[in-house]
């Protein structure tokens, strides 16, 4: 027999997204219900966070976000039944 742990999330259990300046390492989190745009520079030590470079992180992430925001609305919606369940799995470590 073989056993296997995995650990996984739902996009319920999803609170906020959370951002880490590469210069200072301070963090911040952002609810992911009030999410509406990316910080430009970090709060606290004002490095530049997402520099505008071909390919566009910045409308990257804010896409990928407002997406997941928009899926969790539809999965709590009691009305739509999905016919399925979405889960993140996490990398083991």
């Amino acid at each position: 027999m073989t056993k296997e742990n995995r650990t996984v999330i739902e996009l319920s259990d999803i609170v906020a997204v959370e951002f880490e300046c590469l210069k200072c390492h301070s963090t911040y989190a952002v609810p992911i219900s009030t999410y509406t745009e990316n910080l430009p520079y970090c709060p606290q030590c004002k490095n530049k966070l997402l520099p505008a470079v071909p390919g566009n992180a910045d409308a990257s992430i804010r896409h990928l976000l407002t997406k997941l925001k928009d899926v969790m609305e539809i999965e709590k919606n009691s009305d739509l039944q999905l016919g399925v369940k979405i889960r993140f799995r996490i990398a083991d470590e």
